[in-house]
């Protein structure tokens, strides 16, 4: 968490936020590492509808897309150290660990497979 006086990083907090199927929430941020050195972090949860109880992996059935582009820049990274979008998992995490200074990063959260609108929640921090 960032405290006055204590820490240099920044954050950004969406709660509750509803996306619809083929929708895209964009954030973007821009580096300042005048005061810090902090990973960039971006982290999407959601508590997805209920699924079959015979299913024990791989059931997600509103699935939300994470993944970052830098402006500038051609190419996504993409959540939990995969090379595509992850769509298995309900947490999603783009950690960055060294962002370039002066450029701005957007988040993309997007609406992939939903039978219904979903709520999610985002967390992202840095410089």
């Amino acid at each position: 968490v960032p405290l006055a006086f204590k820490n240099a990083f920044g954050a950004v907090f969406v709660n509750a936020q509803r996306i619809g199927n083929g929708e895209v929430d964009k954030y973007e941020v821009l580096i300042d590492k005048s005061e810090c050195s902090d990973p960039l972090s971006a982290t999407l949860v959601w508590t997805d509808i209920a699924g079959s109880p015979s299913c024990n992996q791989g059931c997600i059935l509103n699935d939300l897309d994470l993944f970052v582009t830098q402006n500038g820049r051609s190419g996504r990274l993409f959540p939990n150290g995969l090379g595509s979008a992850d769509t298995v998992n309900n947490v999603e995490r783009v950690r960055i660990e060294d962002p370039t200074e002066g450029a701005t990063y957007v988040i993309h959260v997007r609406g992939s497979q939903l039978l219904q609108p979903q709520d999610y929640s985002l967390v992202i921090t840095g410089c």
